[in-house]
């Protein structure tokens, strides 16, 4: 049986490329994605170093009864490792002559705003929820005190991703 080590580290859903840079740095010590179980929880199985590229891709429901896609990715060399919440992981050898999933910006520019739509929105909707039930209790309850708290805590939420989402819509 393979040695297996454990590693945790955080990153926001529009820090993927930051994620797959992680996977290939750990892979380059010998380190290889096995699963992510919980956002930040990594197992990986201890084997030899070899440079590997890994990509994120961002499906839902609807990924799962795409065998077309998924074919197309396999024949240009993409092997499905696995899928957590609703990104689908992929590897291939960083000395293949393609490791980008995206052939253009534009591509890359839809898949972020498709990103954006899934999350952002229920996070928005969640933080009004808490500013309306904040500013409806007398401030002497302690409901005040939880939705104040629980707003500020999807502000800064939704800043840390708004900041992350314009980092990537920069970068590509």
């Amino acid at each position: 049986m393979a040695k297996t080590v454990r590693k945790y580290k955080f990153f926001t859903i529009f820090q993927y490329d930051l994620e797959e840079e992680y996977l290939r740095e750990m892979t380059n010590k010998g380190l290889h994605l096995k699963s992510v179980i919980f956002p930040g929880k990594y197992t990986f199985e201890v084997g030899e170093p070899k440079d590997i590229v890994y990509r994120l891709d961002y499906k839902g429901e609807k990924y799962k009864r795409d065998e077309e896609y998924k074919e197309m990715l396999k024949e240009n060399g993409w092997e499905y490792v696995f899928e957590f919440a609703e990104f689908v992981y992929y590897r291939k050898s960083a000395d293949a002559e393609n490791t980008e999933l995206f052939s253009d910006r534009e591509s890359r520019l839809e898949y972020l705003k498709s990103v954006a739509r899934r999350r952002m929105l229920p996070l928005l909707l969640i933080t009004i929820f808490f500013w309306i039930m904040h500013f409806s209790y007398p401030s002497y309850t302690s409901a005040h005190y939880f939705t104040f708290g629980a707003s500020a805590v999807y502000l800064i939420l939704m800043f840390v991703l708004i900041k992350d989402y314009i980092r990537l819509k920069n970068r590509s």
